[in-house]
């Protein structure tokens, strides 16, 4: 049972570290995605920086054309060579990380060549503060229509960077959604499995409780029928005995004692007087016999009376100081098989404490407290390991557990090596029990 219960906290662990191992690879294929779209979205920037660094140097050539400042021409070519600067960083960026990438490589051949013209077109201008009048309409034409071009190549370098960022977003998300559909199913699959595995173990774990249960109230059936079955043969002996055997020994004696009166013969005077004395002894046999098997005085009046004759007959018979307390419990009136039962475990403590434990002083004590029937027997003997004797029986531990058992009772047994033992046997008295009615 023990080992059921750990294999079922293992695969709810085994759950538990799957669903997390899960959790933690999403977590993971999550953070691999998030690194991916950072690498694409600074070539995004970068393309939208470079444009807006030439759209500057653009303006600042314009202005130049137009008043001849020698600040905006100085603005123009500094513009332009940051420009230069940004476009040669995004070329090497683009180069390393997309080698194979055909039309990116044009658009950065068709910008550098733009930008080499506009160069061109600022060292031009760094050699004339001012283009002449007539010349000036000429010149911002064609300085026009090189702008357009390098803006309408950076407008088409920054409409494709938009492109790869949402075919990356796109295809990552799409990744990412099977990956964790993926990782999530696993999951579930191996939880569910746990779960199923973890639900069949816990009812076969009832059903083998149930089996359990039934065998052992069986096996307390079987007891208590063995039980029952032994007492009353005990008590059919025992009648037969007192019947018939006893009253025709009591006969004998009587008929022999007759023989034995004054005016009989000498010699059969002392054959009768022989006879009557092995008769009366064989009388006497017979009635402890009968009592052995089946203590009348139970059912004449009652457990306490019992067990107070027990301890007087053990006394006598033995030699040890048998001592008997009774206390709330004279006026508990028990069923014949429970008496029976408390009588039978005090009968063989007894016979233990006087064989076994060579005790010289035994404590009887029946009480009856808080709704329930004590009988304990304490001796002064030498006492024995009461885990071993729990394990190997022998004692007649196991009868009167047995015993017990059928009643519903409990038994305690406690002892040391040296220290004596004392036995304890409690029976709960409920209202419906005939154990609960008191006698007059």
């Amino acid at each position: 049972m023990r080992q059921s219960r750990l294999i079922i906290f293992a695969l709810f662990a085994v759950g538990l570290g799957s669903v997390a191992v899960s959790a933690l690879l999403v977590h993971r294929v999550s953070s691999t995605a998030a690194e991916i779209q950072t690498l694409h979205s600074p070539a995004l920037a970068a393309a939208l920086s470079l444009k807006g660094l030439l759209s500057h140097a653009v303006q600042s050539g314009y202005a130049h054309q137009l008043t001849g400042d020698p600040r905006q021409r100085a603005a123009f070519r500094t513009s332009l060579a940051r420009a230069r600067r940004q476009f040669v960083a995004y070329a090497r960026t683009a180069r390393a990380e997309q080698p194979g990438e055909e039309t990116e490589r044009a658009l950065l051949g068709r910008i550098g060549k733009l930008l080499g013209e506009l160069e061109r077109r600022a060292a031009a201008l760094s050699r004339s503060t001012r283009l002449p009048t007539p010349d000036r309409a000429g010149a911002l034409s064609g300085y026009q229509a090189l702008v357009d071009r390098a803006l309408k190549a950076l407008d088409t370098l920054v409409a494709h960077e938009h492109r790869e960022v949402k075919q990356v977003d796109r295809l990552l998300r799409g990744a990412l959604g099977e990956a964790r559909l993926s990782i999530w199913g696993v999951a579930a699959a191996v939880l569910l499995l746990v779960l199923g595995t973890a639900v069949m173990l816990q009812r076969a774990l009832g059903r083998a409780n149930a089996a359990l249960a039934e065998q052992r109230r069986l096996r307390d059936r079987f007891v208590e029928g063995s039980l029952r079955v032994q007492d009353d043969e005990r008590r059919r002996i025992a009648r037969e005995l007192h019947d018939e055997t006893g009253q025709a020994l009591s006969a004998l004696a009587v008929g022999l004692r007759q023989l034995a009166g004054p005016e009989a013969p000498d010699e059969t005077h002392q054959a009768a007087a022989r006879l009557q004395a092995i008769a009366e002894d064989l009388v006497d046999g017979i009635g402890r016999l009968v009592d052995g098997l089946h203590p009348q005085l139970i059912e004449d009046q009652g457990l306490a009376a019992a067990l107070g004759h027990l301890a007087d007959k053990t006394q006598r018979a033995h030699g040890v100081q048998v001592d008997l307390e009774v206390a709330g419990a004279a006026g508990v009136a028990l069923d014949a098989g429970r008496a029976l039962a408390f009588y039978r475990v005090a009968q063989e403590a007894l016979t233990n404490a006087v064989r076994h434990g060579k005790a010289t002083q035994i404590d009887i004590c029946l009480v009856r407290r808080a709704g329930a029937l004590r009988l304990t027997v304490e001796d002064d003997g030498c006492g024995f390991d009461a885990g071993v004797a729990a394990t190997q029986g022998g004692l007649g531990l196991p009868g009167m557990r047995e015993r017990a058992a059928a009643l519903g009772a409990t038994l305690a047994v406690e002892s040391q090596p040296g220290a004596g033992t004392t036995i304890a046997m409690d029976l709960a008295l409920d209202s419906s029990s005939p154990a609960a009615e008191a006698t007059p």
